[in-house]
Formats: structure tokens, sequence, C-alpha cells
């Protein structure tokens, strides 16, 4: 077999002159979106910059105290979240506060550069990026996203162990990925027909394993089994004990029924906003929907997979697809819905649209529908908990665009 040398280096440095010649304009746009949304968060969502101010407390608390968390503090996050706060103290100091959301962002622009986010002529890339830009700058959950999302670019590229170590430090940093851990093992063991996928299901659970084990022999060592018992048991504690959101499906489905009251119905507690009085029958039920709904998307998904025979066939397509309904599932039907909590689908929605163009570009108007949505209920929320109806009406009508973005996710089909 010849190969002709010239024509593959001709071939690959004009592919690298492409990307090199994409990337001042994509450097510039970056930066001046940086300054934007910086700016505009400070103008209108100012009370972000106070999680920064807690997450810099919980690093300096770590590095400069030596206190140690859930033994001489209550932390309700996972201790891949506190290793991270305290890592970025470690190096940044004083400059905390201005490090931490310019690794949020470069994190997140990388992401949009790899998925032709920043294309000029489609203004909804910037329009989602300045709609999503208080959580994306100054929440933690830009970090298991990305891990998210850096684990599913690596199953596909058949680094099955770095999958799974990606997934497991996601996890670990941020509960909900655990959800995803079904959709990627069905992945490993249906993707092709060979018995080697076994062994490859064994090898991404044990990447999993070696993540979720990373911060927690960290704090073993650091604090010792009491410590990490103790830090297992206040996140337990704090997910199960708090109540009904108000910015959930379940609370503004509530509050709408109490329209001109609804300010006597709210309790703040646990970090926000609750529904007081809600019913305990109904709240039982909400484990069970979010589960039962979660069970249906590993059932077709494996259903689908497994029928999809075809060489050609993009396996990988449809795995994102049942990835962003298994969030979405997690957003419309859970007790709590924060707005940060936007940023889990979306480098997902994007890598999906990269693939399949033409089918998602509906999806994505639709997501940049529900993030104005929620950046106008988030701007004016001292308002909301004042009583406000126009913004309790704009909540529920956001929860609605989510229930259609279900719908549409799952009349996707791939040839």
């Amino acid at each position: 077999m010849k190969f002709n040398l010239q024509a593959l280096k001709q071939k690959g440095f004009q592919r690298m002159g492409e990307n090199l010649s994409s990337f001042p304009r994509f450097f510039l746009f970056s930066e001046t979106s940086f300054c934007l949304v910086f700016l505009l968060s400070f103008s209108f969502c100012s009370w972000f910059l106070h999680e920064t101010t807690y997450y810099l407390d919980i690093g300096a608390k770590f590095i400069a105290s030596g206190q140690i968390p859930y033994r001489d503090f209550s932390l309700e996050h996972p201790p891949g979240a506190f290793f991270y706060f305290a890592v970025v103290y470690l190096f940044a100091g004083g400059w905390f506060a201005a490090v931490y959301p310019l690794l949020n962002w470069l994190s997140a622009t990388l992401i949009f550069w790899r998925n032709q986010f920043f294309g000029l002529r489609k203004i909804f890339g910037p329009a989602i990026l300045v709609f999503v830009s208080p959580y994306l700058l100054f929440r933690y959950d830009l970090l298991p996203a990305v891990l998210s999302y850096f684990s599913f670019t690596r199953l596909v590229s058949g680094k099955i162990l770095a999958a799974g170590l990606f997934l497991g430090l996601g996890i670990i940093t941020k509960i909900y990925p655990i959800f995803f851990v079904p959709l990627f093992f069905i992945f490993v063991i249906f993707k092709n027909s060979a018995k080697t996928n076994f062994k490859k299901a064994a090898v991404f659970l044990g990447g999993i394993a070696a993540g979720l084990l990373i911060p927690a022999v960290l704090l073993f060592l650091i604090g010792g089994s009491e410590t990490l018992t103790s830090c297992f048991k206040q996140i337990f504690v704090y997910h199960f004990s708090r109540g009904v959101q108000i910015e959930s499906t379940w609370g503004g489905v509530f509050l709408l029924g109490h329209p001109f009251d609804f300010r006597s119905l709210l309790i703040y507690n646990f970090s926000s906003w609750n529904v007081l009085g809600f019913p305990e029958n109904v709240l039982a039920l909400i484990p069970p929907v979010e589960l039962l709904a979660l069970f249906l998307v590993y059932f077709f998904f494996a259903l689908e997979l497994k029928k999809s025979k075809e060489e050609s066939f993009p396996k990988e397509s449809l795995l994102l697809k049942y990835l962003v309904l298994a969030v979405l599932i997690l957003l419309f039907f859970g007790k709590v819905f924060s707005p940060q909590y936007l940023l889990w689908p979306l480098f997902f929605l994007l890598e999906l649209k990269k693939r399949e163009d033409k089918k998602l570009s509906g999806s994505l108007h639709l997501y940049l529908l529900i993030a104005l949505l929620t950046f106008v209920a988030i701007c004016f929320y001292g308002h909301l908990v004042e009583g406000a109806l126009w913004l309790l009406i704009i909540l529920n009508l956001r929860n609605v665009l989510v229930g259609i973005l279900i719908f549409r996710t799952t009349k996707l089909r791939f040839a």
C-alpha cells in the first residue's frame, strides 16, 4: 500500500492553518465577551458574587487556618468541590475572586470553540453566553459539567479508563453525574457485539471508582475516618432534608394555586427560597417519579442502541440525546431547580448540535429562551420573593419550556 506523503502533509498543514486562522477571531470575541458578561453580572446579578466569596472562605479555611471541612465547619458540597476551591486558593491567594471566574471562563470558551459556538452569523450563540454568564463565571456547577463533557469525549475516543476517571471526579464534585453512569455503561456494553465490551465496562467502572476515591482518600488522610463519615452524612442530610424550591416545577405549580398570597408560603433555608406547607404526600412522590422517568431513559436508550446494527449509525449522537434527556428530567422533575443547573445540559447540546446540525437548531433556540427567562427571573429575584406574580408566571413558563424541550429531544431520530 502506497501513501502520498506530500499530499498528507499538505492536508495537515491546511487544516492547521484553518484552525490557527480562526483562533485570533475566537480569542478576540472570547475576551470581549468576558468583559461584557462580567459587567452584566456586576450590573444585574451582583448577588452571584457572594457565591465566589463563599468559595473563597472555604478555600481559605483549609489553606490559611488549617480547618477541615465536615469536622470543623459544615459543608453541603461533596469533597471534590472543596479540594477545587482549596487548590485555586492555594495558587491564587488574594486574587481568588478574579482567578476563579477567569478559570471558569477559559474552560467554557475552549469547549465553545471546539463546538463552533462562536459563529459570527449565529447571534444565538453569544446570546446564550450572556444569559448564562452569571452562573458560568461565578458558580462551580460549571466544573462537573466540564468533567462530564470530558468523560463523554474520552469515551467516544476509546479512552475508557479516562472516561470513567472524569465521570468519577464529576460525581464527587456534584452528585448529579451519577445518573449518567447507566447510560455510559450501556453504551460500552452494546456499542459493539464483541465480548471484550464487558472488559471495557469493568475498566470504565474502575475509572469511576478511582475518580471517587482520590478526593475521598485525601479527605481521609487529612481528617481521618470520622471526617469522611461526617462528610457523607452532612451531604445526605442536606439534600434529603431540604424542601421544594420555588423555582422547581412542583413549587411553581403549587404557588400558582395561591397567586395573590404566595409570599406567605415562602421560607428561606438550605441556601434557597423554598415552599412552606408543601403537601407531604406529594413530596414523597417526587423521588419515585424522577427515578421512574430516568429508568425509562435508560431502558429506551438500551433498546434503541441494541437495534442500531448498522456500522454507520451515529451511536455517539444517540448517547448525547439520552444524556440531554437525563439532565432535563433531573431539572424538570427535581424538587430543586437552581438557575446554575442550566449549565448541566449545555455542553451536551452543543456537541449534539455540531454532530446533527439541522436537527438541533430549534432545540438550541428553545434553550436560549429558557436561559433568557431564567436570567430575567434572577435579575428581579428580590421582587419574586416579595410576591411578584408576573415573575412567578415567568418561572412557570420557563418550566413548561423545559418540558417541551424534553418532548422535542425524545423525537430526535438519527439515520
